[in-house]
């Protein structure tokens, strides 16, 4: 009997460790909202930023560390260069928390031309593949 509790524990050992890799690898992070603020406004030079609020969920049962979190801009459908920078703690995401980053895109003032649609869009990544990805609200 006591034998049997053992590889019976042993085998629940094992299935828990499998279900654990299983999370790992495909974590459960989501973007809840993702929103513009204000507008691109001038700060020196050419250079101009534009603010946003981006909230990532991790709806999984796992922490999650080493997410990137990018804003893309696309001018006329063509992903157009542009820097962010967070104000944000990149420590891991736990397991069903919620998380808002604030930051701000960086470009140059071509992003002034009326003739130029500008679209935007979140993303998180983790080991390069993407998690998901949102236009703003």
């Amino acid at each position: 009997m006591t034998n049997q509790i053992s590889v019976l524990n042993s085998q629940i050992s094992n299935l828990t460790e499998q279900i654990a890799n299983l999370t790992a690898a495909n974590p459960e992070i989501r973007i809840i909202n993702f929103s513009l603020i204000d507008g691109w406004y001038p700060v020196g030079g050419a250079e101009c930023v534009h603010r946003f609020n981006l909230t990532v969920e991790n709806y999984g049962q796992i922490n999650v560390n080493g997410l990137v979190l990018k804003v893309k801009m696309f001018e006329n459908g063509t992903d157009a260069k542009v820097w962010n920078s967070f104000n944000a703690d990149m420590s891991p995401l736990g397991a069903s928390e919620t998380r808002v980053y604030s930051g701000y895109m960086t470009s140059d003032i071509s992003v002034f031309d009326s003739n130029i649609i500008q679209t935007y869009e979140a993303v998180v990544m983790l080991n390069n593949s993407t998690l998901d990805e949102k236009p703003p609200n």
